[in-house]
């Protein structure tokens, strides 16, 4: 069964479940819709009134455009509640609720703990659970499988679990839920049939996994692998700047190798909620079985170098047209972690605003979608372009491009600001000598 995948059935051609799916955020709603699309009476429980009350009038929330939402709400296929007995009267539930770090970089599992607790209170028998979280190995054996074995309640035979962790990209154009293929792994033989029937009624392709820890591991490793990849561009991005060599240049000419090389590209850091987060579920995963991870460390101190060169940058910069760091005018551009999205979460931005200010530079934010972001608790708004100091952006001594969405007019920028720093490379088209790389 290992060695094969399997194929979406045509639509409509499975049989239609009961479907509760805990945790309608980032992760959450998309797999929601796509469980809903599919034909599932699909119920979303969430511990937040106001997104279920969003939802269920068919409002655009986590991501979701209202065009996505608001047909499945019409026709009765999705609806979103508080009220956990919705659990009770599901033939599967999916867990997909947020698994964080703390403010010390650790696992914090309490979201996906509660969760798991919520549903063993409620859950029936017969119904099949599937943990989508990216967790540390071993957590749906230990928060799923023990407790309902504990019980009396044979896993396998009474009640079945399974894990398939998600693979969302937000923003992406392509793949979505249903188009990427979907990893699944169940407790014993029966729980990876009833999860593999599940999942391909929904995703184009379902691939067995031989075990639930396998992965789990599998889901952090793909995260985990971008992370020290990016990092070590970010630490050759340094090292390209002592050369006066631009980074972007060095990797695609390394990338005209055919073989053995998958280019990766630098920044001003990582953002998102998966792949900053997922290498230290996986360092965690070591430490807990008494090793002691030596390259995702190293990792994570190359990459949070970033906001500290890309402050020594604009230093530079403003410093070879006559000014000083202290005092000057900052614009910082982009606030969301990736291009034409909204979301902020773990957002370079905050550490590089930080690092300007800690120089003693005057910083202003400005992002088309995202309306602000949160640094040390405090909002900063998003200000338009043509309103930013008394002159607008022609007051700015510098701009830093964080996040190039395709919505900003980034020639127009160039020609009212100092000087441009473009940590991304995104903005060389534009020709403007005013545009420099990171």
């Amino acid at each position: 069964m290992f060695d094969s995948e399997i194929e979406r059935p045509a639509l409509n051609s499975a049989p239609s479940r009961r479907v509760c799916v805990i945790g309608l955020g980032f992760a959450g709603l998309p797999t929601a819709t796509a469980v809903a699309s599919a034909g599932h009476q699909t119920t979303g429980l969430d511990i937040d009134p106001a997104k279920v009350a969003s939802i269920n009038s068919g409002r655009a929330t986590s991501g979701i455009p209202a065009e996505a939402i608001a047909p499945l709400i019409e026709q009765g296929s999705l609806i979103a509640t508080t009220d956990a007995s919705a659990i009770a009267r599901a033939d599967v539930v999916l867990i997909t609720v947020p698994t964080p770090i703390d403010t010390e970089g650790r696992p914090y599992e309490v979201p996906v703990e509660r969760a798991c607790e919520t549903v063993l209170r409620h859950v029936s028998d017969g119904a099949l659970i599937v943990m989508q979280c990216t967790v540390v190995p071993g957590t749906t054996r230990r928060l799923l499988v023990d407790p309902l074995n504990a019980a009396g309640r044979k896993v396998g035979e009474d009640i079945f679990v399974a894990f398939s962790p998600e693979r969302i990209n937000p923003g992406d154009p392509v793949f979505n839920v249903s188009n990427t293929t979907k990893l699944v792994a169940g407790a014993t033989e029966a729980c990876l049939e009833r999860g593999l029937e599940f999942v391909a009624s929904f995703v184009s392709t379902a691939r067995p996994v031989p075990s639930l820890e396998a992965a789990e591991l599998a889901k952090l490793v793909e995260n985990t692998f971008r992370f020290i990849n990016i990092s070590f561009v970010n630490e050759l991005a340094v090292l390209c700047d002592r050369f006066g060599v631009n980074a972007w240049d060095v990797v695609e000419a390394a990338a005209s190798k055919p073989f053995a090389f998958m280019a990766h590209f630098p920044g001003p850091g990582i953002g998102g909620d998966c792949i900053p987060v997922s290498p230290r579920y996986l360092m965690a995963a070591a430490e807990r079985n008494g090793l002691i991870s030596e390259v995702i460390p190293a990792s994570i101190r190359a990459t949070a170098r970033m906001p500290g060169h890309v402050a020594d940058r604009v230093a530079t910069l403003i410093a070879e047209r006559g000014r000083l760091l202290t005092g000057a005018r900052v614009m910082v551009v982009g606030l969301a972690y990736k291009p034409d999205i909204a979301d902020t979460r773990h957002s370079p931005a905050v550490a590089v605003i930080r690092e300007l200010e800690s120089r003693g530079a005057e910083v202003l934010v400005h992002d088309p979608l995202a309306t602000g972001i949160i640094v040390d608790g405090v909002l900063r708004p998003s200000v338009p372009l043509d309103r930013v100091w008394p002159a607008g952006a022609v007051g700015a001594d510098a701009a830093v491009v964080l996040t190039p969405h395709s919505s900003i007019d980034y020639a127009a920028l160039a020609g009212q600001v100092g000087v441009v720093l473009d940590t991304r490379n995104a903005l060389g088209k534009y020709g403007s000598g005013r545009i420099v790389s990171l």
